[in-house]
């Protein structure tokens, strides 16, 4: 995971392009067979993609630099689907997905697969 830090409304100000790209573009979102995630301490907020490989699964894995047991003990989660069919699966609870379908999981799942 990577980790962006919160800056100071007067110190953006003085950025050039090279500066403000540094430090708020995510220029990678999606990799085959993997979950790319930001955490950024704007609205504490983690931004990111994951990319199954055919007939895989993906299960977001903890970061031990947020100070929990496990992802979702502490956040929600919303994801759009913005790939092909697939499937969800929260807590061994498994849900059918397609193409441009949203999910919204509420805190406290333990365990969320792609």
């Amino acid at each position: 995971m990577v980790m962006r830090y919160a800056h100071s409304p007067k110190d953006i100000q003085h950025y050039d392009m090279k500066e403000l790209r540094d430090e708020f573009l995510m220029n990678k979102t999606f990799s085959l067979g993997d979950i790319l995630l930001t955490y950024t301490y704007n609205d504490r907020m983690i931004l990111g993609g994951g990319t199954p490989k055919a007939g895989e699964s993906l299960e977001i894995k903890l970061d031990k630099d947020l100070g929990v047991d496990y992802f979702l003990q502490r956040r929600e989660l919303g994801f759009i689907n913005i790939g092909g069919s697939g499937s969800v699966t929260i807590d061994g609870k498994k849900d059918s997905i397609v193409k441009h379908d949203s999910c919204y999981i509420g805190m406290g799942g333990k365990t969320c697969c792609l």
